[in-house]
């Protein structure tokens, strides 16, 4: 179960494409123009990027701006636990990362899928998460 750049982008369309994801087409957007900095080899499909700034490129969360926020998503999956995604932005709104892990933390299959969004929720992230 070795993460990877693909696994990275799975899970960016997978929210793109989740209607109840109020943020999906900017995320779509911050994705495109990211590099993938680092890979969690844990077993989780976590990862960390590098979106460079543009005209015309939005903060991910339409909220007052908040340095290093962050979203945390919790669906149903095809695998039993559900599938938690943390959001992670920068201290310029932009897509900083993201947190992919089974249940409690645990690796992610490879076949795994998300289904219904049980849980949403914003909040402010650590200073030190980097």
């Amino acid at each position: 179960m070795a993460n990877t750049a693909a696994k990275a982008a799975k899970w960016v369309m997978a929210l793109v494409r989740q209607a109840a994801v109020p943020f999906a087409k900017t995320l779509q957007d911050h994705f495109s123009h990211a590099t993938i900095t680092a890979l969690c080899e844990c077993g989780c499909n976590s990862f960390q990027c590098e979106v460079q700034e543009r005209p015309g490129l939005t903060p991910l969360f339409e909220v007052a701006p908040v340095e290093n926020a962050c979203v945390e998503l919790v669906f149903a999956s095809d695998v039993g636990d559900p599938i938690t995604m943390i959001v992670h932005t920068d201290p310029r709104g932009l897509l900083a990362g993201m947190d992919v892990f089974l249940g409690i933390q645990e690796p992610v299959p490879d076949d795994a899928s998300i289904g219904d969004l049980l849980f949403i929720s914003a909040t402010r992230a650590r200073a030190d998460r980097r």
